[in-house]
């Protein structure tokens, strides 16, 4: 009987496990449903990848269409024998511009900027036409390191550091005593009291920014600093003043971000002169900016405010009984060249240069036709101001008052795209030189990460530096030392809760876009016949020039290109150049603190356009 009861009735244990193990139909169906969701779930991430991709490529064929309304005006790409043939007659038969510069006027000079690019380049051409060195002063952030501009006559030079934003320090500088011509006597002058020309060249190019917020920082050169170098030239009697402006001071702000109907981003085709064709080439009033927002960057929109300084105060009193005469020249649109340009010979130095504007065209200004252009414009102001200068031998002829106007200027020839001369650059480099393209589409898209972060940054600094002053206020009063300390140390960390964005990203903001995503096409017609302005060097042939150049040195890089000049956009990628603190803009770069942000003050060229 005992043995009866420990049996047991059912199916063996190995049939109930395999029972327990089979799926009952609310897990089949769970399983069902969940399998269902997951290929939802892909099928709408191929839908947004799909949909991504295609607006990628969509928007990029937009971006990087020539319309044929462009073409007009630049039919032809160059090809290498062009290239090589243009680079092998200026080898045999170099191009020089001292034959056309117009002769020695023995004026005393003061160039605002002339250790940098551009005002360097008109500090030679006024040494190679024969002014006495002593007679030209130089007010930059810091001094020359070019070799051109520390050898032979460059050398007797006035050289001063300067900040134009300081009043005082360029009052002071200007109205400083002047050497006497006895002391270089092979340009001697028997009149000791010379009148003046300023070429005023310095400017502030953060062309990055595009925030109301930080327009001070740009301002503190670009207006301050104009206003400053206006006032110190009417206390010397100054009598002729040519400043550097921007073509980008015209150009409208386009937008990128295409609808599908879209065929093109607005203002993507922008004339600037007094274009000699059909009639809707021409610059359209309407287009041009005139609000902050309209500006395609800080950059711009201070220049124009400075600009405008300079052409109100044309024909105003100066001192010694004598009359102001002012003008401005609108390079069209970057400036390129031997001396340490940022554009194309910091992409020589760089050698990998990331590109995706191959297809765009814009006029390119070879460096010594912008300082050929200046004298050009100063030759034409004396003319105006003494009637017939005593120390110029010219045609007496009736002079056009061509003061207080702006004059756009680019090298001669037709524009090329982008690709053009970057073509050259390889060929010329024997491909050393390269230019990966990438999507301009993508390329945006990383441009408002980097502004977010940017901006983000400079939040957090300029807070965090206000803080600082209130807990150094409230710390006299309530807090005890320790505590301000304490405090202190702890806002100096917050800035590490947001990266630091590279040098070489710090450019690859939104307000890049408008100034190299569109095409720009600039007329020299008003500048040929108000200012005789004939520039000697096409782009292909200044092209050939800088590359020349560049290997004669050694390929060595100059000071600026050093820095980087915050144009590259290297991404890391090639030859990296270690920045300087921020690199932006001419020679002359320090970090200084304006209100309450870090930043730059740059004393040099303008013109400068990143690739």
């Amino acid at each position: 009987m005992s043995s009866q009861k420990n049996i047991r009735v059912g199916p063996p244990s190995d049939v109930r496990s395999h029972a327990s193990s089979v799926p009952s139909s609310s897990d089949i169906g769970s399983l069902r449903s969940n399998m269902a969701a997951l290929a939802i779930l892909f099928l709408f991430l191929f839908i947004v990848i799909f949909l991504v991709v295609s607006y990628v490529l969509l928007n990029d064929a937009r971006l990087l269409q020539i319309p044929s309304r462009v073409l007009k005006y630049s039919p032809k790409r160059w090809t290498d024998q062009e290239i090589l043939s243009t680079f092998t007659r200026l080898q045999s038969n170099p191009k020089s511009i001292h034959s056309v510069l117009p002769l020695r006027t023995g004026r005393k000079y003061i160039v605002t900027g002339g250790a940098g690019f551009l005002g360097g380049w008109i500090v030679r051409h006024l040494l190679e036409r024969g002014e006495d060195p002593r007679k030209i002063r130089v007010l930059d952030i810091r001094l020359p390191t070019r070799r051109d501009l520390t050898t032979d006559k460059a050398k007797d030079v006035d050289w001063r550091v300067c900040d134009v934003s300081n009043a005082e320090a360029v009052r002071v500088a200007f109205t400083d005593t002047w050497p006497s011509s006895t002391a270089h006597t092979d340009t001697q002058d028997k009149n000791e009291d010379n009148e003046i020309t300023v070429f005023h060249t310095a400017a502030c190019i953060r062309f990055y920014e595009r925030a109301a917020s930080l327009v001070p920082f740009s301002s503190r050169i670009n207006v301050v600093g104009t206003q400053n170098v206006l006032s110190a030239a009417r206390s010397v009697g100054c009598s002729v003043f040519v400043s550097t402006s921007s073509g980008s001071v015209a150009l409208r702000r386009s937008r990128f971000w295409l609808w599908p109907w879209e065929r093109e981003p607005p203002y993507f085709v922008q004339f600037f002169g007094d274009m000699d064709t059909n009639e809707e080439d021409r610059v359209d009033n309407n287009i041009i900016p005139r609000k902050h927002e309209e500006f395609f960057s800080n950059y711009a929109y201070t220049k124009k405010q400075g600009e405008s300084l300079i052409l109100r105060a044309n024909n105003t009193p100066s001192s010694h009984g004598r009359t102001l005469h002012t003008g401005c020249v609108r390079p069209g649109n970057g400036i390129y060249g031997p001396g340490g340009d940022v554009l194309l010979g910091a992409a020589l130095v760089r050698e990998t240069n990331p590109t995706w504007i191959k297809r765009i065209v814009q006029n390119f200004v070879y460096v010594e036709n912008a300082s050929y252009a200046h004298l050009c414009y100063e030759r034409k102001l004396i003319e105006l101001s003494n009637g017939k200068d005593k120390d110029i031998k010219t045609e007496r002829k009736e002079t056009k008052d061509v003061s207080g106007r702006a004059y756009y200027i680019a090298d001669a020839g037709p524009p090329p795209t982008y690709g053009d001369v970057y073509h050259a650059l390889s060929v010329l480099s024997h491909n050393r030189a390269t230019f990966p393209s990438f999507s301009p589409t993508l390329m945006l898209a990383l441009s408002h990460v980097v502004e977010l972060v940017y901006l983000s940054r400079t939040a957090l600094v300029s807070g965090i530096l206000s803080a600082s002053g209130r807990i150094e206020h409230l710390g006299t009063i309530f807090l005890p030392l320790s505590l301000q300390k304490s405090l202190a140390s702890a806002l100096q960390c917050l800035p590490k809760l947001i990266p630091n964005i590279p040098s070489e990203l710090l450019n690859l903001q939104p307000s890049l876009f408008p100034l190299v995503l569109v095409h720009l096409i600039f007329n020299n017609s008003l500048a040929y016949s108000d200012l005789d302005y004939k520039p000697p060097y096409t782009t292909i042939e200044g092209v050939c020039a800088l590359v020349d150049a560049f290997e004669k040195s050694g390929r060595e890089e100059e000071a600026r290109q050093r820095s980087g000049g915050g144009i590259g956009l290297g991404l890391g990628v090639g030859k990296k150049l270690k920045l300087g603190p921020g690199g932006l803009g001419g020679l002359g770069l320090r970090k200084r603190t304006t209100g309450s942000i870090p930043t730059l003050v740059t004393e040099s060229d303008d013109g400068v356009m990143p690739k």
